[in-house]
């Protein structure tokens, strides 16, 4: 069995703590949570989830491509899933009615976000 021993100081790792940009950690955590919702919805449309061979497959997996999201955070640069067909949407970068981008959110994180509307 491996065993890792570390040795902590308190006041550096308080300070670390302290002087950290929680801005950052709030970027990261989001893209990562709207990377994996948006891998989920394709798993959904595609009706197999990754590596699977099944019959009820719709579509395949034909990469990401980059696009920036607008929060009040600031921009993330996100990872949307896309199909071979083309078919497959996320409904991350939907539109409402009033022009503003809809963020759907898992029902776990109990929260809401709206970003700017985009520039005309």
């Amino acid at each position: 069995m491996t065993q890792l021993n570390l040795t902590l100081d308190a006041n550096k790792l308080t300070d670390a703590i302290l002087n950290c940009d929680l801005d950052q950690v709030m970027k990261s955590t989001l893209v990562t949570v709207l990377n994996a919702y948006m891998e989920s919805e394709r798993d959904q449309y595609m009706k197999s989830k990754r590596y699977e061979r099944d019959e009820n497959r719709c579509d395949y997996r034909n990469g990401y491509y980059e696009r920036d999201f607008t929060t009040k955070i600031g921009t993330l640069k996100l990872n949307v899933p896309r199909t071979r067909s083309g078919d497959f949407h996320t409904q991350l970068f939907e539109l409402n009615p009033s022009g503003w981008i809809k963020a759907y959110w898992l029902p776990s994180l109990r929260c809401t976000s709206m970003a700017s509307p985009p520039a005309k």
